[in-house]
């Protein structure tokens, strides 16, 4: 029997190495040496998405990092700004200051 549809097997053969999975009026359609063009422009609509999505996320990162170096430079500003008015004093600084008043 499948050297008597030898072509038949190999066309569903090919359709499910494509497609993965089948519907039974999909199997007859490849059967029938029909091609699977509604199967064809949902796998490229789901390859659209996908990469949308991968896009979408990659410039969402991109911007989050930039976002974080941004809070991390208005910090540091913050920091040196504390610090050129206030110098650095240990507590031990502090104790010796107060005892000698």
């Amino acid at each position: 029997m499948l050297t008597d549809k030898k072509e038949q097997v190999n066309r569903l053969a090919a359709a499910l190495l494509k497609y993965e999975t089948l519907s039974l009026e999909e199997i007859n359609q490849v059967i029938q040496g029909r091609e699977l063009k509604h199967k064809l422009e949902e796998m490229n609509r789901e390859k659209a998405i996908e990469e949308q999505r991968r896009r979408d996320e990659a410039e969402l990162k991109k911007r989050l990092k930039d976002e974080r170096a941004q809070q991390l430079a208005e910090l540091k500003r913050m920091l040196e700004g504390y610090e050129k008015k206030e110098p650095a004093t240990s507590r031990m600084d502090k104790k010796e200051q107060e005892q000698d008043d």
